[in-house]
C-alpha cells in the first residue's frame, strides 16, 4: 500500500471516529440529563458540597425540606443548617468524606430557614472527578420529626405506665398479656416476666389471694388509652 492510500484511509476513518466520539458524549449528555431530572424530582434532599462544605448544587426536595432556595444557599457553608451545638458534626463528616467513607442513615437534628428544628435520616457519600480524587460530597436529607415525635410519646406512654400506683396491663384482642406494670406486680404478685405472654389476666393472685378489684370490662385498656391521650399532649 502507497504513502498516498494510507493517507486516503485515515481520511475516509477519521470520520466515523469523530462520529463515535460524537455519539459516546451524546450518551453521556443524555445519561447526565436523566440523572439530574431524578435528583430534581425526588422527595430527598439532595444537596452536594465541596471538601470545604460550601454547597455547590440544592434539589427542590432541599428546598422544600429546609425553606432556602437554590440561589439563596449555593455558595453557602452546609454548616448554616446546622444548631450551634451540633456545629463539630460538620468537621467530623467532612473527615470522613476526605478519607473515602460514607455515613448511612445519620440520625440528627438540622435547621429551617424560619429557625425550626427538624429531625432528619441523612447519608453522605464521597463525590469523585473522574480521576478517582475526591472533590465533594453528596448528601440526601430526609425528614423524620414525625417518627421521633411519636417515639418520644410512646416513652413518655412508658414512663407513665411504669410509675402509675395503678396496675396496668395491656393485651391482644386475644387477650394475650403484653404488657404488666410494677403496680401490676404488686397486685397480682407475678413479675412481668412471668406474666406477659400468658393467654389472661390472672384473677386470682400468684399467692392465692383475690385480685379481681380493678379488673371491670375494659378496664384496662380504658386506662391504657387515657395515658395514651396524656402522653401526646
Amino acid at each position: 500500500m502507497t504513502a498516498e492510500s494510507t493517507d486516503a484511509t485515515s481520511r475516509v476513518a477519521e470520520p466515523g471516529a469523530a462520529r463515535d466520539g460524537s455519539s459516546a458524549e451524546a450518551t453521556d449528555d443524555a445519561l447526565n440529563a436523566r440523572l439530574a431530572s431524578i435528583i430534581e424530582s425526588s422527595d430527598d434532599a439532595i444537596a452536594s458540597k465541596d471538601l470545604a462544605g460550601i454547597i455547590t448544587s440544592w434539589n427542590v426536595g432541599a428546598e422544600r425540606l429546609f425553606g432556602y432556595s437554590k440561589k439563596e444557599v449555593l455558595g453557602k457553608p452546609m454548616a448554616i443548617l446546622i444548631p450551634p451545638e451540633r456545629a463539630a458534626e460538620e468537621s467530623e463528616i467532612l473527615a470522613r468524606i476526605a478519607r473515602g467513607e460514607s455515613t448511612d442513615h445519620f440520625e440528627t437534628v438540622r435547621v429551617r430557614k424560619d429557625g425550626q428544628f427538624i429531625h432528619v435520616s441523612v447519608t453522605i457519600s464521597p463525590i469523585r472527578d473522574s480521576r478517582g480524587a475526591i472533590v465533594g460530597a453528596s448528601k440526601i436529607a430526609r425528614d423524620i420529626t414525625e417518627r421521633k415525635r411519636a417515639e418520644e410519646a410512646n416513652a413518655r406512654l412508658a414512663a407513665i405506665v411504669e410509675s402509675s400506683d395503678d396496675a396496668i396491663v395491656g393485651k391482644t384482642l386475644e387477650g394475650v398479656i403484653t404488657d404488666w406494670n410494677p403496680a401490676a406486680e404488686r397486685l397480682y404478685g407475678w413479675s412481668a416476666a412471668e406474666a406477659v405472654g400468658r393467654p389472661n389476666a390472672p384473677r386470682v393472685g400468684k399467692s392465692g389471694s383475690d385480685a379481681r378489684q380493678g379488673l371491670g370490662a375494659g378496664h384496662d385498656q380504658a386506662m391504657l388509652e387515657e395515658l395514651r391521650r396524656r402522653a401526646g399532649q
